[in-house]
């Protein structure tokens, strides 16, 4: 079942508890999350299991299977703060970030006539500043400026 919160390979972790523990807390928004891994179709998730079965990685799952965390709150955060470490570590290794979407340098509300014309106005200040007794330079820069 896909969700909201997956591109479109989902993961699925099931934690088995001997306390029950209920939420009384607010979900954080995840709608302002950055860039995540890109998942393509062709063989991205070969990729990932293999990274998955790096040594690297085997050692620290076996770590977190070999270390006990209590049943506490603060246990449940450790251990899902060790799995997702391990998950991040493996989409480094295996998947290429997505890139944040480029933004052009120019305004997009500006149209070519108004830049030619900021653009001669900035002209004209340069000049206008090395020679500022050019009473000509001036009354041009004013009403270019003016317009």
């Amino acid at each position: 079942e896909f969700t909201s919160y997956s591109d479109h390979c989902p993961l699925v972790l099931k934690l088995t508890t001997f306390e029950p523990f209920v939420a009384n807390f607010q979900l954080p928004d995840f709608s302002n999350l950055p860039c995540g891994y890109k998942w393509d179709n062709n063989n991205s998730h070969l990729l990932f299991k293999a990274a998955l079965n790096s040594p690297g990685i085997v050692h620290n799952l076996e770590n977190i299977v070999a270390n006990e965390f209590s049943g506490t709150l603060e246990g449940n955060n450790e251990l899902n703060d060790a799995i997702t470490n391990c998950l991040h570590s493996a989409a480094d290794i295996a998947l290429k970030v997505k890139k944040p979407p480029k933004t052009s340098a120019h305004k997009k509300w500006f149209d070519p006539q108004i830049n030619s014309s900021r653009r001669n106005l900035n002209r004209l200040a340069n000049r206008l500043g090395s020679k500022h007794c050019n009473n000509i330079l001036r009354r041009e820069y004013y009403k270019q400026r003016n317009k």
